[in-house]
């Protein structure tokens, strides 16, 4: 297929009394270009498949669902190893998106993630890492995902992590807070984070399991305390009502013990884990979305599935089969979904 020439010549961009003219040009010259992009990149079959990027959190996580239920990692340790540090940034840090300053929980998670993966400390990548997260305020200056990844570990006290009390599966759809008042994947994301809150497990490190394991204590500016995920109650009636009412009931369950021996607690369970079960695809995955994959696997094994059950099988298997390997590396994005595919041809812009 021939292209047409290019609409941003001078001639064109230079003739103001046809602007109409320089607009169908350089939309002509964007389907052409598109057209022959699919033409390209259409497989055999007549699909397409193309790589959905994320930052480097997700394979870092993907590095932390397999420490947590001891799966090997052998085999993906160098082309992950590969990848996550062809992320680095020239000051040490990771980003969240391409050209974004560098993050210190994206930071913190990446060095934890290739610290399990073998990578010594003394490595100069991690020591321009190390360097960027002291600059930053230290571990203590994350949010509160990546407390909640660090608390699986016993790297960060689960009692600095927001309350999410199982019962929130009872909420009836008219209720002002119910799970289905969120997103898709959010909700896919919360229903498992709801076990993993009452359960608080505190998985193992190359270095043992603890629930204050040191293994990440380089990253801490002072000695290891409380930290606050809010700001005071004082400080919130100041600026911020809702935010004080959440904060409030927060506290109020926190000293509840996130209603953990409340009666209703087991059927809440049961419930959160029929909701997991149900929603998980046939393939395998949840919507595939690698956050409800992530946090629905964990709290499988946490309500006594084994690593041998089909539901668990499956869903490693769809994790796998989302990776995405090459000659860069072996990455994660943060979901595969398929796409709408269109039949284009030279015709089809006319």
């Amino acid at each position: 297929m021939e292209v047409p020439k290019e609409a941003d010549s001078s001639e064109n961009l230079h003739d103001k009394s046809r602007p109409g003219k320089l607009l169908i040009d350089l939309t002509r010259d964007c389907l052409v270009s598109a057209v022959q992009y699919s033409n390209h990149t259409q497989r055999d079959d007549g699909h397409w498949c193309g790589e959905l990027r994320a930052n480097a959190t997700i394979s870092a996580e993907y590095v932390f669902l397999y420490q947590a239920l001891e799966l090997d990692l052998t085999n993906s340790r160098d082309p992950l190893c590969q990848w996550l540090l062809s992320q680095q940034q020239v000051d040490g840090s990771w980003s969240i998106a391409p050209d974004y300053p560098g993050d210190v929980s994206t930071t913190v998670e990446v060095y934890l993630a290739l610290k399990i993966l073998n990578i010594s400390t003394n490595d100069p990548a991690m020591g321009r890492a190390r360097a960027f997260i002291l600059g930053a305020g230290g571990v203590s200056k994350i949010r509160v995902f990546t407390r909640v990844y660090l608390a699986l570990f016993g790297l960060f006290s689960w009692d600095d992590v927001p309350e999410l009390p199982a019962e929130l599966i009872f909420m009836p759809s008219w209720s002002p807070i119910n799970i289905y008042k969120f997103s898709s994947w959010a909700r896919s994301t919360i229903v498992p984070l709801l076990i993993l809150h009452h359960h608080r497990p505190v998985f193992p490190l190359p270095n043992g399991t603890s629930a204050s394991n040191d293994y990440l204590d380089e990253l801490w500016c002072g000695p290891k305390k409380n930290v606050p995920y809010a700001k005071s109650l004082y400080a919130l009636s100041q600026t911020d009502g809702i935010a004080l009412l959440f904060a409030v009931i927060d506290k109020i369950l926190s000293y509840l013990n996130g209603l953990r021996s409340f009666f209703p607690r087991n059927r809440a369970r049961r419930l959160c884990v029929e909701w997991i079960l149900e929603h998980q695809d046939k393939s395998g995955d949840w919507a595939g979305i690698f956050p409800p994959m992530h946090f629905g696997l964990l709290a499988l094994v946490l309500e006594g599935h084994k690593i041998e059950d089909d539901c668990v099988q499956r869903g490693l298997s769809a994790i796998e089969r989302f990776a995405w390997q090459d000659g860069g590396g072996k990455k994660n994005p943060i979901l595969c979904v398929p796409g709408v595919g269109f039949c284009a041809d030279e015709h089809w812009y006319q």
